[in-house]
């Protein structure tokens, strides 16, 4: 399979995060099966606001926040060269691709920061829209931001991905990203919240993390990749039921992160080895039969057929009032998925 033009051996990707902070992390989640490592975002900019991380776990509704200072949770630009290159060293076939975040959209400063990377031996890079306190506000925000993602596209050597969150709507990212002629996208980025009831935190820089935001994720994937979109779908994955579900709906790799961080780098694997890859049918449509099947020596007479309104055509076949030979039907597959004892199928 491809992946920002590389191939790859698996679907699993490492998102920004603590777990791709380090060379000893990066390598980890290699040896556990991701095949890229997105790195933790870096910035020329320091504000100083070096507070430290705090976070707050609510085990009963799978909710994690998290808390920490601009400074101390993104690192400097040379920091993160000086990274990507040791881990462009020592990795055997893990892609390596920096995050970076300015707090402007003048293209200047992301430049430098994609040509620090370009001569680490990074393999793609991306942006980190998340930290603009209001990115849309910006003065002359449409223009600028396909400015900046024109300017990058054609002056980067290297695929430049962009981070998604839900600052910026689905719909738009897709107009302005054909605009600009981006083909891969990120996300989505974790969610800014107040404070949890009960936990000590101070709500400033906090961020919220969970399944939570799996529907947010699957509506985002689906709208990008309907548009043609290379997608790196990420944000609630906690299982392989979910990164199939991505993958179903369009997404090419799936991102994993606060289910490492809780869970371990065993996850990438886990997650990677019962992942259901999309049938032909859910890529391509229904190809199945148009002719439903009623046998009436396995119905149990509960109503379930007759009692839903969804479908006239198999409440007159069940009912006795036209043969399935001379019935109109769509194979949708609704009747057989609601028939308990089997009555019902495609044929």
């Amino acid at each position: 399979m491809e992946f920002l033009g590389y191939k790859v051996e698996t679907r699993m990707v490492a998102a920004s995060c603590p777990a791709t902070e380090t060379l000893e992390n990066i390598l980890e989640c290699e040896r556990n099966g991701a095949s890229a490592a997105i790195l933790k975002s870096a910035s020329s900019v320091r504000l100083s606001d070096s507070g430290k991380r705090r976070c707050f776990l609510d085990n009963k509704n799978g909710l994690f926040w998290c808390e920490s200072g601009f400074d101390r949770e993104i690192m400097p630009i040379a920091e993160a060269a000086v990274l990507t290159g040791q881990a462009v060293k020592n990795r055997k076939n893990i892609l390596i691709i920096p995050s970076i975040t300015e707090m402007s959209l003048n293209p200047d400063k992301w430049l430098a920061d994609c040509g620090a990377f370009e001569q680490a031996g990074a393999d793609a890079v991306q942006l980190d829209f998340f930290y603009f306190p209001n990115l849309m506000a910006e003065d002359n925000f449409n223009e600028r931001f396909i400015s900046l993602l024109k300017t990058l596209l054609e002056k980067c050597r290297i695929p430049v991905m962009p981070k998604l969150s839900i600052n910026i709507p689905a719909e738009y990212a897709v107009y302005a990203f054909k605009k600009a002629g981006i083909k891969y996208v990120s996300l989505l980025d974790s969610i800014k919240a107040p404070p949890p009831e009960g936990a000590d935190l101070s709500g400033n820089s906090l961020s919220a993390f969970g399944n939570f935001m799996f529907q947010l994720t699957r509506q985002y994937t689906y709208i990008m990749a309907k548009s043609g979109l290379q997608v790196c779908a990420g944000g609630g994955v906690k299982n392989a039921a979910d990164a199939s579900e991505l993958l179903r709906l369009g997404a090419t790799t799936v991102q994993l992160a606060t289910e490492v961080l809780l869970n371990g780098f065993k996850r990438f694997r886990e997650i990677g080895n019962a992942i259901k890859e999309p049938s032909s049918a859910c890529k391509s449509g229904y190809t199945g039969s148009r002719r439903i099947h009623f046998d009436s020596s396995r119905c149990i007479h509960c109503g379930k057929c007759q009692t839903q309104t969804f479908c006239t055509t198999v409440k007159q076949i069940t009912s006795g009032k036209i043969s399935a030979e001379y019935a109109t039907c769509e194979g949708c597959g609704l009747c057989q998925q609601l028939c308990p004892s089997g009555a019902l199928s495609s044929v």
